[in-house]
């Protein structure tokens, strides 16, 4: 096996096998794999994402593994009862199986976006699609900008805000 798919998974197996750590790691990933001219692959387990700007709008191709997620698409919850349970994984690295990592294959020459929930959590997408068009022609300076736009939650903290890049050249 080999692309996304297989990094995500090799990633899984290094989380679930701590060695001589006693402690239980845990952690989310998206990986995405491309070439000139190609699509790009993305796999993912956890909440992070991954969008794709076609140069109208910024599409997110990536559902999160949460309890709030779960929810939503089930329906009949309401909105506030689903955001509430957002911080509960269903699926995280150390939980990661064949089964429940998912692969996406995004169209070749769009701008990709990879976020972690520092971002996407606390910039609505309106505010991150505005920010792609103010900068799209310069990876590093939109990466900035998303993680720049991150900021505190209402209790005062900021969860790690990471944004990668993938230009089509």
């Amino acid at each position: 096996m080999r692309g996304a798919l297989a990094g995500l998974l090799t990633a899984a197996l290094l989380v679930a096998d701590p060695g001589a750590d006693d402690g239980t790691p845990d952690a989310v990933a998206v990986v995405a794999v491309t070439g000139p001219d190609a699509e790009t692959v993305v796999a993912w387990v956890g909440d992070c994402r991954a969008y794709a700007f076609d140069g109208q709008a910024l599409r997110q191709y990536t559902t999160d593994h949460t309890v709030g997620q779960q929810l939503r698409q089930s329906g009949g919850i309401p909105l506030e009862v689903a955001e509430s349970h957002d911080h509960w994984l269903r699926v995280s690295l150390s939980r990661a199986t064949p089964a429940t990592a998912y692969e996406v294959v995004l169209p070749a020459g769009e701008l990709v976006l990879l976020t972690s929930d520092g971002v996407h959590d606390q910039v609505a997408h309106a505010v991150l699609e505005a920010l792609v068009r103010d900068h799209h022609a310069d990876p590093q300076a939109l990466a900035d900008a998303l993680v720049a736009a991150a900021e505190a939650d209402e209790g005062g903290t900021r969860d790690d805000a990471t944004a990668v890049i993938l230009a089509a050249r």
